[in-house]
């Protein structure tokens, strides 16, 4: 169920400010540095959400408000946390709830999906099979890639009929921009990790 936006507020990851009588949204973050992983960029930003995690008197809510609202960039912000706590069930039923609303960065969180979820590779194929998605490239194209360079074996007839429905020239760079964005948080957190 989506909350409301002033949700993420309760987190350390977003405030609200005021000039001239508007309020504004002002992440805590760059979400921008973290939707595109320029390591020139990302690195400080990186740093930033461990400190946020560190000062967090409870991180899975902090996750959960950010996950829970309709913008897309404490989605963004969500996927990065994910990936730098310790696996848990609760987080990976964040994420897929997420993503079976649907948002702009449906491919991140698949990804990020992809990195923590034990079982994403059966959950993703039925989420594919239950067609739940069809009507969705985004995160059809999304669960699909990543099931085609997991676990190709896993790939249905049925499946791939549906991607031929949904193929065109829009939507066809979805599966590139999933498994980039996977790859490039995985190297991002472990060399951090790694320093």
């Amino acid at each position: 169920m989506e909350q409301n936006e002033d949700i993420i507020f309760n987190t350390g990851f977003f405030s609200q400010e005021e000039s001239e009588g508007r309020f504004y949204t002002v992440a805590k973050v760059n979400y921008l540095a973290l939707l595109h992983l320029r390591k020139e960029f990302v690195s400080s930003e990186i740093q930033e959400v461990r400190t946020l995690i560190t000062n967090s008197p409870d991180i899975v809510s902090d996750l959960h408000n950010l996950m829970s609202v309709k913008n897309w960039r404490p989605h963004i912000v969500g996927c990065f946390i994910a990936c730098l706590i310790d696996r848990n069930e609760k987080v990976t039923e964040l994420l897929w709830s997420c993503l079976d609303k649907g948002s702009w960065v449906s491919p991140q969180i698949a990804a990020t999906l992809s990195l923590l979820d034990n079982s994403f590779i059966e959950t993703a194929t039925l989420k594919l099979e239950g067609g739940s998605f069809s009507s969705d490239a985004k995160r059809f194209m999304a669960l699909f890639a990543l099931i085609n360079k997991l676990a190709p074996e896993q790939i249905s007839d049925k499946a791939l009929n549906r991607k031929q429905l949904l193929v065109s020239r829009d939507n066809a760079a979805f599966d590139n921009l999933t498994l980039s964005w996977r790859e490039k948080v995985q190297l991002l957190i472990t060399s951090y990790d790694q320093h």
